[in-house]
């Protein structure tokens, strides 16, 4: 779901039509790449994830980007695969100011997009604080 204009509320503070109030900073901090991969190993579970949600990627991956995420497609040639990647502010506390990057790789584009989409929503939970702001511990030993 699109979000709405954000309106000015007191000082320090903007609040979108019909949502809690959140911190403005003039310019989101860049926090960099989240660090979480999916290894061979674990690629059972995608697959049953994948099985399990079925057409409802494409629910996730709609909601994500009405959320205000930038996606981006492009194919990396020299490893034969695509890269999928999701740009912007996961912030669902509203209080966390940041922007970064989180991308996946597959051998086809929906697969490259299935394993964004995993990431996102059922490793992360739509959250990528702690990836970001403690990626050793984010790992989670997917690769």
């Amino acid at each position: 779901m699109p979000r709405g204009k954000a309106t000015t509320g007191t000082a320090g503070t903007s609040a979108t039509t019909g949502q809690a109030r959140r911190r403005s900073q003039p310019k989101d901090e860049w926090a960099g790449f989240v660090q979480v991969s999916v290894s061979e190993a674990r690629r059972e579970e995608f697959d049953l994830w994948l099985s399990s949600i079925a057409e409802g990627i494409w629910r996730e991956f709609n909601d994500a980007v009405g959320e205000g995420f930038k996606f981006t497609l492009s194919y990396d040639g020299a490893n034969m695969c695509y890269i999928a990647s999701f740009i912007g502010r996961p912030d669902l506390a509203g209080e966390r100011a940041f922007s970064a990057c989180l991308s996946a790789r597959g051998g086809t584009f929906e697969e490259a997009v299935a394993v964004l989409v995993y990431k996102h929503v059922e490793l992360l939970h739509k959250d990528w604080w702690d990836a970001v702001n403690e990626p050793k511990r984010s790992r989670m030993s997917f690769g």
